[in-house]
């Protein structure tokens, strides 16, 4: 036996003693049952406070989700559905609006389930159907379905969403600001921004296509959704197909890669016929830097 053991047994035996041999019988009884009157109290004391501390945390949880899905909607959605939700007309509807929420979009629509369930679903697989009023299929956004969200991330926004809600309760008036908004933080590359002029470096289709896919993200960290909007087998989704986009360049153009350089970072300058009421999103230059954007350029250059 080693000498620690020896020593932690004989303390345990001197204190054994001390108890044992000075105490009398009354008096250890007591501190036994005072000791587990403590423990009672204490279990008693946690269950008590365990339902504060569980509602707590879990709007902390909540919290962090609604600032994530700010970001996200921010850097994909507010193309087609407003900076807050209040929609654009002939793009997408609203989803700051008091008919998500008491019911009567779903019940038009014939759907039976919880709002979470339809927000998500939406965001998640999109909606293929259009209308007169919506001219334009809402993309798939998960992973599950195609788009380049994960699954967390669908989470996230469909929890921005609603939280819009919250306006549209007992006492509240008016389109809402959001409760919890994404803190712009300072990127940590250079953004390319929208000079035509800058020399870019040699491109990598590889990568390129992986952040077209969305299995690479963007410099800002999140994707950028191109294979939400354009598909590239000749179908039409929101966006043109880019299938032999590298060997349609429009007249005006000297090159397919000037053509590809400023319809990523100034998409409004031209529109491809048959999609003139679709926006696309105008941020790019500020979500990609002079690599991820040479990158994504090669990669449509292949597509000829």
């Amino acid at each position: 036996m080693s000498q620690n053991a020896e020593e932690t047994q004989e303390g345990a035996g001197l204190f054994k003693r001390l108890f044992t041999e000075l105490l009398p019988v009354e008096q250890r009884s007591l501190l036994g049952t005072l000791g587990f009157m403590a423990v009672l109290l204490a279990v008693a004391w946690v269950a008590i406070n365990e339902p504060n501390r569980m509602e707590t945390t879990g709007m902390e949880f909540e919290g962090r989700a609604i600032q994530r899905g700010a970001t996200i909607f921010q850097s994909n959605c507010v193309p087609c559905h407003g900076a807050r939700g209040e929609g654009i007309p002939g793009v997408a509807p609203a989803l700051n609006a008091p008919d998500l929420f008491d019911g009567s979009r779903l019940a038009e629509r014939g759907w039976t389930g919880t709002l979470e369930d339809y927000v998500k679903l939406t965001v998640a697989a999109g909606r293929p159907a259009k209308s007169a009023d919506w001219p334009n299929p809402m993309p798939t956004w998960s992973q599950d379905f195609g788009g380049p969200l994960r699954p967390d991330q669908v989470s996230d926004v469909t929890q921005f969403v609603l939280n819009w809600g919250l306006a549209y309760e007992a006492g509240a008036e008016g389109i809402p600001t959001p409760i919890a908004t994404a803190t712009p933080e300072e990127p940590a590359f250079v953004p390319v921004g929208t000079d035509m002029n800058i020399t870019l470096p040699e491109g990598d289709p590889a990568r390129g296509e992986a952040l077209f896919e969305g299995t690479e993200p963007a410099p800002d960290g999140l994707p950028l959704g191109c294979n939400a909007c354009h598909t590239l087998d000749g179908s039409a989704l929101v966006g043109p197909s880019l299938q032999g986009v590298a060997s349609r360049v429009p007249e005006g153009y000297d090159s397919a890669l000037t053509y590809f350089h400023e319809s990523i970072v100034m998409p409004g300058n031209y529109k491809v016929p048959g999609f003139e009421g679709v926006s696309m999103p105008d941020n790019f230059g500020q979500r990609l830097d002079a690599q991820s954007l040479a990158d994504l350029m090669a990669f449509l250059d292949t597509l000829k």
